[in-house]
Formats: C-alpha cells, sequence, structure tokens
C-alpha cells in the first residue's frame, strides 16, 4: 500500500514509447535563440571577471565567482549543443559546442563530451563501467565532493576505456587538445603565470564542475534503482515546487526527467512541456521528489483507476487481521487491518476509496462499506465506524473487536477521488458533515504529501467540539502545513464557540488570529455563500469534495453550483445506513400477470448466469444473488458503488444513484441494486 517508485512491474520500453504524450509536436526552431543568448551572458560574465581582475578592478574572490558562474551557464549551452537542440544545422552545433566546451572543460573535445554523455543516457544508473556520470555517485561518501569536483575527470576516464571503438578522427581530436592543454600548462607555470590562470580558469572550473555534478547528476539520480533500459522513469527524477526559483536557478533541469525522456527538448521547454502533459506520464510513476529533497513518486501504473478496477476480482473476500482499534470520540473509533504481502497489490488503494468488509454476527452476514481514512501514502489500511443506535456492526466494533479479531474484507474500490501530481499546485476544498470527514481525511492527507504545491481547505460539520472526529490528527496537519491547510470547524449545538458574523473571515484574519477556527452555527448555503464571498473564491478552487448526509451535500452542491462551480469539478459521496438484507433472500415474488419478462444475463469474475425477471418487478442484484452469492455489493442504497456494473444490453431503470458520475451513466454504467430491466434483452458485466 505505501507509494512505489518506479519499478520493473511497468510495461516493456517498446510498448511505453507508444503510450508517452507526442513531444514530437515540438517544432526546433532553425536557432535557438534563447541557448545563444545564455550563451552571451555566459561568455561576458566569465571574459568581464577575467578583465577586471588583469586591471586590478576586481580581486581574486570576486573573478573567482565571476568566472565560475560563467562556466557554470555556459555548460547548459555545451550541453544543448550535445543534444543538437542549439540549432537545426549540425555544423552550429558542433561549432557552439566546440567553442562553449572552453569554458567548461578546455583540455576535452566537444566529440568526445557528446558521445561520453550519450552513454550516460544510454546506460544511466548501470555502474561505472557503463554510465560515466555514475563517477559521482559511486564510492564512499567521504569522497563524494573530491568526486564532484572531478566529474569530468569521470568523462575521460570512460573515454579512454572505450577509445579503441572510436572513430580515429574524433579519438585523434580529443589526444591533441589533450596535448595542447599540458602544453599550455606548462607554459604559463614557466612564464610565472599560472596563479593567474588558477583564479581565471583552474579554480572557477573546479566550483563550476562541483556545482554541476551536485545538481545534474547527484540530485536527479541519486538513490534510484532505475535504469534506462528497464525503467527510464524511475532512473532519473523531477524536483516539483518553486519552479519560480529552481526552474531559473537549475536551467530548466530541476524537470530532469523530461530531458532524460526526450532530450531534444530544449533546457528552456522542459518545464512547460512536463506540465502541459503530466497527467499523461502520472500513469507511468515517475520519480518525484520536493524542490527540497522529499520522496513524491506516485503510485505505479497498475493501481490507477482503470487498471484496478479491471485486473481486481471485486467481489472476493479475504481474511485481514486487525492491528489496532483506537477511540476517536465517545462515539467513533478507527480500526487498522494487517494486510499480509501477497495482498498488498489487491488493497493498495486511492484517497477516497472504500471497501466492504463482512461479518457474520450470529448468522446475519452483515455487510457494511466503510470509507479508508488513511493517506494512500502512509502504508496503513484504516477505516473509522460511528456508532449508529441500534447499529448491529458499529456496535459490535464499539464493544467487542479487538486486535487479532479477523473480518472478511473487500478490496478497495470507489472513484471518489482526482488525479494527484506532484508537479501541479492546484487548491482543494473538503466539506465533510460528521463522519463524512473519513474519505475526506484520506484525501486531504494524501494530497498535502504528494502534491506539495497544493492548498487545502476544510469545512468540517458538528455538533461540538467533542464529536471531532480526527481532531488532533487535523491539528497536527495544520500545524505541519500551517500556510497549506486552513480548517473551520462548524459547531451546531457548541455556546462556548464565539459566533463570527458571515463574511467576517478572510484569508488574512484567518492565518493571523484563526489558526485552528471555530464556528457556531451550522454548516448550510447561508454560511458556504458568506465564505465564498470573503474566504474561499470559487475561481480559485479547482477541486470539491463533498461527503456527509445526503441532505447537507446536496444542498452545498446546489450551492456550488449556483456560485458557478462546473458540476465536473464537485465530487460528490453520501454516507447511509447500512441493511442487514442479503439480496434475494426474501421469497421471489409473483410478477403482474402483465408484466413484459426480460432475459437477463449476468457475467461476474468469469462466470455468466442468465435468469428471467419481470420488468419493472424487482431489482437485477436481488435476482442475480438468488442464482450466485459472488457478486459484489454492500449499502443497497445507491450510495456506494460497490454494486456497479456496465450495461453491455439493452435497457434498465435505476431508481437512485448516488454513486456514479455523469460521464460513468453515459459511458453505460448501472447501480445493480437499484436497477430494474426494461428491454427484452438485457447483459451486465461486473468485470468491466
Amino acid at each position: 500500500m505505501s507509494i512505489q517508485s518506479a519499478s520493473s512491474n511497468l510495461a516493456p520500453m517498446a510498448k511505453d514509447k507508444d503510450l508517452l504524450p507526442p513531444a514530437a509536436d515540438y517544432q526546433a526552431p532553425t536557432v535557438a535563440i534563447p541557448t545563444l543568448l545564455l550563451g552571451l551572458v555566459a561568455a561576458v560574465t566569465w571574459w568581464a571577471s577575467v578583465d577586471g581582475y588583469l586591471n586590478g578592478v576586481f580581486p581574486a574572490a570576486v573573478t573567482v565567482a565571476g568566472c565560475a558562474l560563467g562556466s557554470f551557464l555556459m555548460f547548459t549551452v555545451l550541453h544543448e549543443a550535445a543534444h543538437g537542440n542549439v540549432s537545426t544545422m549540425p555544423w552550429l552545433n558542433a561549432l557552439l559546442g566546440r567553442l562553449s566546451m572552453l569554458l567548461v572543460a578546455g583540455f576535452g573535445a566537444f566529440s568526445m563530451f557528446r558521445y561520453v554523455h550519450e552513454n550516460h543516457h544510454w546506460h544511466t544508473n548501470e555502474g561505472e563501467e557503463f554510465d560515466p556520470d555514475y563517477w559521482v555517485l559511486a564510492g564512499p561518501s567521504w569522497q563524494r565532493p573530491l568526486r564532484m569536483a572531478s566529474a569530468d575527470l569521470g568523462y575521460i576516464l570512460f573515454y579512454i576505456r572505450h577509445y579503441r571503438h572510436r572513430p580515429k578522427n574524433e579519438v585523434g581530436e580529443t589526444f591533441l587538445i589533450l596535448l595542447i592543454a599540458g602544453l599550455l600548462i606548462v607554459y604559463l607555470a614557466h612564464h610565472g603565470h599560472l596563479w593567474t590562470a588558477m583564479v581565471c580558469y583552474f579554480i572557477p572550473q573546479r566550483i563550476a564542475v562541483l556545482a554541476l555534478a551536485w545538481w545534474f547528476d547527484w540530485l536527479p539520480h541519486h538513490g534510484l534503482d532505475g535504469t534506462a533500459k528497464t525503467n527510464r522513469f524511475g532512473a532519473t527524477r523531477n524536483r516539483v515546487g518553486m519552479e519560480w526559483l529552481m526552474t531559473p536557478l537549475m536551467l530548466g533541469q530541476n524537470f530532469h526527467l523530461l530531458h532524460h525522456l526526450q532530450p531534444t527538448l530544449p533546457f528552456y521547454r522542459l518545464v512547460g512541456f512536463w506540465k502541459r502533459d503530466a497527467e499523461a506520464y502520472a500513469a507511468w510513476a515517475p520519480a518525484t521528489s520536493t524542490w527540497y529533497g522529499k520522496d513524491v513518486s506516485q503510485p505505479p501504473r497498475e493501481i490507477t483507476p482503470e487498471a484496478t478496477d479491471s485486473s481486481r476480482d471485486r467481489a472476493t473476500f479475504y481474511p485481514l487481521e486487525v492491528a489496532e482499534v483506537c477511540r476517536l470520540t465517545a462515539d467513533s473509533a478507527t480500526v487498522s487491518f494487517k494486510v499480509p504481502p501477497e495482498l498488498t497489490d489487491k488493497f493498495r488503494f486511492r484517497q477516497g476509496q472504500h471497501i466492504t468488509i463482512k461479518c457474520d454476527l450470529g448468522g446475519e452476514g452483515v455487510r457494511r462499506n466503510y470509507s479508508i481514512c488513511a493517506s494512500a501514502v502512509s502504508g496503513e489500511l484504516r477505516i473509522a465506524v460511528k456508532h449508529i443506535e441500534g447499529g448491529a456492526f458499529s456496535t459490535h466494533v464499539m464493544e467487542n473487536v479487538k486486535p487479532g479479531d479477523v473480518f472478511e474484507v473487500m478490496p478497495p474500490s470507489g472513484r471518489f477521488f482526482t488525479q494527484l501530481n506532484a508537479a501541479k499546485a492546484k487548491t482543494y476544498v473538503g466539506i465533510a458533515g460528521g463522519s463524512g470527514i473519513t474519505p475526506i481525511f484520506s484525501i486531504l492527507s494524501t494530497t498535502l504529501e504528494v502534491e506539495q504545491e497544493s492548498r487545502f481547505i476544510l469545512l468540517y460539520a458538528n455538533c461540538d467540539v467533542d464529536s471531532i472526529m480526527f481532531r488532533d490528527e487535523l491539528r497536527e496537519l495544520r500545524q505541519a502545513n500551517p500556510n497549506r491547510l486552513q480548517v473551520l470547524h462548524f459547531l451546531s449545538r457548541e455556546p462556548q464557540v464565539a459566533n463570527y458574523l458571515l463574511g467576517s473571515i478572510d484569508r488574512e484574519t484567518y492565518s493571523t488570529e484563526l489558526p485552528d477556527s471555530l464556528i457556531r452555527g451550522r454548516l448550510d448555503r447561508y454560511q458556504l455563500s458568506g465564505l465564498m464571498n470573503s474566504f474561499v473564491s470559487p475561481e480559485q478552487v479547482d477541486e470539491w469534495f463533498l461527503c456527509g448526509p445526503e441532505g447537507l451535500v446536496e444542498e452545498l452542491a446546489h450551492t456550488l453550483e449556483y456560485h458557478g462551480v462546473d458540476e465536473p469539478r464537485i465530487h460528490k459521496e453520501l454516507f447511509v445506513s447500512g441493511t442487514a438484507r442479503k439480496p434475494g433472500a426474501e421469497a421471489k415474488a409473483t410478477p403482474d400477470a402483465e408484466a413484459a419478462m426480460s432475459s437477463v444475463s449476468v457475467s461476474c469474475q468469469g462466470k455468466t448466469t442468465e435468469f428471467e425477471l419481470a420488468q419493472g418487478g424487482e431489482f437485477v442484484l436481488d435476482a442475480a444473488m438468488r442464482d450466485r452469492d459472488d457478486l459484489p455489493y454492500a449499502c443497497q442504497s445507491g450510495a456506494c458503488g460497490t454494486c456497479r456494473a456496465r450495461l453491455t444490453e439493452g435497457t434498465v431503470e435505476m431508481l437512485a444513484n448516488m454513486a456514479l458520475e455523469d460521464d460513468e451513466v453515459e459511458a453505460g454504467y448501472i447501480l445493480t441494486c437499484q436497477s430494474r430491466p426494461t428491454s427484452d434483452k438485457v447483459a451486465l458485466d461486473f468485470d468491466l
């Protein structure tokens, strides 16, 4: 269940190339003007620093700093030329490459650099024998600064090991430049100019090489197991966040992974193309960290919603042992489960999903659906149960359940989430009523961890302070993310809470005076409208998540639509009381003699069942469960979506739907617990 960096489970290389977003639509200019301008700035910076030193204007320290900066900037020109990104004219790439090489590593040939650097792309992370840049990653940690400052030495040693297989012209040019560089050093030493050369060239060059090795070798590649052959999405990482600073500072190479994926993109287009196609890349679990180094890699391809539902045997229950039971409030508790290694893939979940639990309870065979209330990157499978007066299962949990008990659990399902992407900075609002906090808490905590630049606002309605579920955990998250998480508690029966007037809360006041705001009164359309006029503008929110009782959710969803929020940005999930009734357990009702009959075909887990069912009579799920008991279901109220199936033939009447989105209905999905046949033939499939 823990988040994984890209792994060997990904599709083969030949296949993934066909599925990547088409950066081929980038049209390279005849001459890349930004690259030429960067080269000009680098050259002027270096020359001005040298001239200032020779004329006694700059002290040695200023000259060293200026020349190091010039050399550092010029590397990008050299790098772009090696990939042919300076110009569509090869001769211009070669010319700029040779000129820029003088400031970066004057003792090496451009053709040598181009060949060695290409091997880095071909053999990323395969060890020093194959990857020349691995020089920086190899060896004990105490050698790291020395290896970084001598990264170009690693290039030379690599070339020496392979020069016998290279063209004679390239080898000749390489060794000729090495010879000239050596003779030049002897000449400068003999004539007493060695110190000047050290200040203006050799010391700055070592500083620049050390910085380049740190920024472009160590940061993008250390700690990654993938290689260019086995998994290029796990061989190099992007560093997201603070792009306004990091992109110019790193000259676009904070998105170094995209450079390895598509090296023909120039450095100044990397960020734009990655953000444009981020959703497509996300399916391949790109190695990603924040700008300060925290790993936020996304789950691998096989656990995206499309792959998850088609690969799971959705109706199968698995025995899971209770690991821990913790009280949240006087009438609620969390239950954590131990997931054995062999079931890890089946129980990997997305934030906001739920599980179905089956419990015998004296032969009743109760099924209950509970949202997961843990972060999707926490490695924990945890639900929260709120006691319902007279509720068989919730009473059992509150009074009897203990670590070591075993429940039958169905793998996670549900679509109450949106795709997260570490490369994005979005604003989310979660609105929860009572125990509706459980999926919202999973969404909130996962979002804060995965999207390091995103903000989350939680509007949470309860009766009083003592009924706030996850009160301490929310406070801890608020303290850890003071600029990214805001929490407003609405308490309908708490007289001690100050009654802030509608419209009096704004972001400035909140951040300085209301670190954990408590608002007296019921969260309704009037409260929400007042907040949208002052605290959170609908235009600034990317996604809204609403979960709670049906009346609250529908009222606030209509309020959002009234204020101009597009329906696709509003995600709803309703909580309803479960039922102990088993579908089809009652005696089969005698159909109306005049009722038309339908021939119904139900497929699940590769097995197909056919039966006759009166139109306008029983629900499909009830009728099908009399012939087989392996179909997925839980609430039987049209709220959880567990019994979702795809209609492949015919038509049905769906009496209630509180779980499917409009696009799912348009694609043919139905809730079998609420659907009756209305055509002569009806076929549906739980596996699609």
